[in-house]
């Protein structure tokens, strides 16, 4: 689709109607422990989008499967890794207020 000004408003109201969705279910069930895990994750964002570009495309890179591969080996890989980020999330903030990278950006202010 081209990028015309409808595409931009279509996008922008899908990406608001998913917000409020999240928000509502946030706070609807927010003492469920897999929305504490999704919250935790979402405090680390910074961390996992650093460590999904080094850790995660990276080594694909260098195997020659970033673009060779198949779409079930991407789903896959992309599912392995935000259930390693949502465990390594939620383990980290049992002993940390912050994201490594959060911490250092943090630092920064």
């Amino acid at each position: 689709m081209p990028p015309n000004p409808m595409y931009f408003c279509a996008a922008a109201a899908s990406a608001l109607a998913v917000l409020i969705i999240c928000i509502q279910v946030a706070e609807r069930w927010r003492f469920r422990l897999w929305v504490q895990a999704l919250i935790s994750t979402g405090q680390l964002s910074l961390t996992h989008y650093v460590a999904h570009v080094i850790m995660g495309l990276a080594p694909l890179q260098l195997l020659d499967v970033l673009e060779n591969g198949s779409v079930m080996f991407s789903t896959f890989y992309a599912f392995l890794f935000y259930a390693a980020a949502i465990v390594f999330s939620v383990y980290w903030k049992k002993q940390y207020n912050h994201g490594p990278l959060e911490k250092l950006m943090s630092r920064w202010e």
